[in-house]
């Protein structure tokens, strides 16, 4: 509250080390001049490897900053080339410990995908697993933007892209709330998008989500998965889905069918 911010000022009393003082001299100045894709790289790289949060929040700041500094096109087209490196330090800092790094690379990580969609779309696969651990997050601004990078993706990406992602974050969620969110996200984008062009990635989904049909960790998953389910038969590819229905136990095949 206002009062309580008064007594603070009007004591002098310093706020805790670590909220203030970074562990480290910063490595850059993201108020100085323009950057290049090869210096925003460089220092992102840099901050990675520090043991301070605050560089790593810095690093990503100096990318937005360059990425919102110049033609989009050019922009992209320059950090196309170091989408390897860029897709790592992503990966490293979605996962970090401090919600301050983790926060910093989902706001990069939305400002950078819009333009850079095709070239992150060979990495989009390991981010996924990730994203939809943070949909479930406690906080409400980690929560939407890990919703609306995913939310963009499926606009975008075919299945052939999707299914990959959708299976390895199915497989990879700890929580009930997260295996859940991932079925929805496929029965809201996964009919929409256009039809895989190799069998076994569908195959492996419906693999994945067809035993949680008579899942025991409620009827809310069951109804879920069965949505998902029947979001393939109806849209993507229905003899994928008889087939793993024809391929279980007979009981099962009753419980899939009453699904």
């Amino acid at each position: 509250s206002g009062d309580t911010l008064m007594v603070q000022v009007q004591s002098k009393k310093p706020a805790p080390k670590s909220e203030t003082v970074p562990a480290e001299p910063l490595a850059f100045d993201i108020s100085a001049g323009p950057m290049s894709a090869d210096q925003v790289v460089k220092l992102l790289q840099d901050a990675g490897s520090s043991h301070s949060w605050q560089t790593r929040v810095e690093g990503f700041a100096a990318l937005q900053k360059y990425i919102r500094s110049g033609n989009k096109r050019r922009v992209a087209d320059e950090l196309a080339g170091s989408m390897d490196q860029l897709s790592a330090l992503f990966f490293d800092s979605l996962r970090h410990d401090h919600y301050k790094v983790s926060l910093a690379a989902l706001e990069a990580l939305q400002v950078l995908m819009p333009m850079c969609y095709r070239p992150l779309e060979q990495h989009v696969e390991k981010f996924f697993p990730i994203l939809f651990s943070r949909v479930i997050h406690r906080m409400e601004v980690v929560r939407s933007l890990a919703s609306q990078i995913l939310a963009f993706s499926g606009e975008k990406y075919g299945a052939d892209t999707l299914l990959p992602c959708l299976t390895r974050s199915l497989n990879s969620q700890k929580r009930t709330e997260g295996v859940q969110a991932v079925m929805e996200y496929s029965i809201r984008y996964l009919g929409d998008a256009k039809p895989p062009t190799v069998a076994g990635p569908l195959r492996l989904w419906v693999e994945g989500i067809g035993p949680m049909c008579y899942d025991k960790r409620g009827a809310e998953l069951r109804n879920t998965a069965a949505a998902a389910l029947a979001c393939v038969y109806e849209f993507v590819d229905a003899p994928t889905v008889l087939a793993f229905i024809m391929s279980t136990s007979p009981d099962k095949q009753i419980a899939l069918r009453k699904a």
